[in-house]
């Protein structure tokens, strides 16, 4: 599995060195599931850490994968604990259901 990662503006959360928190804005990012597809990513804002990788997307979330789309205001991405939530006006499409659920935490 990969995990890529870009925004087009990103900064350190703060001025110590201890700090691995990165703040990013327009953010796209990519995960590569070996033998079950790629995730694509994309959202307004998200914290990145840089010693786990765990990720914050927040505000225009959209995740696309194996022809669904998930639309909501949060995703986090935990590989430190091999899971990830979705919510906040989730919203669900394909070619063949849409629905919406407003504030559940989905998680998998």
């Amino acid at each position: 599995n990969t995990f890529y990662i870009n925004s087009r503006k990103a900064t350190i959360g703060s001025d110590d060195n201890l700090d691995d928190q990165v703040n990013m804005e327009n953010v796209v990012a990519i995960i590569n599931l070996k033998d079950k597809g790629i995730i694509n990513i994309k959202s307004k804002y998200a914290t990145y850490s840089r010693m786990n990788h765990n990720t914050q997307f927040s505000s225009n979330v959209e995740i696309s994968y194996i022809g669904n789309t998930i639309y909501s205001n949060n995703l986090d991405v935990s590989f430190s604990e091999n899971k990830s939530s979705i919510y906040n006006d989730v919203i669900f499409k394909n070619n063949f259901i849409t629905f919406t659920i407003r504030n559940i935490l989905m998680k998998s």
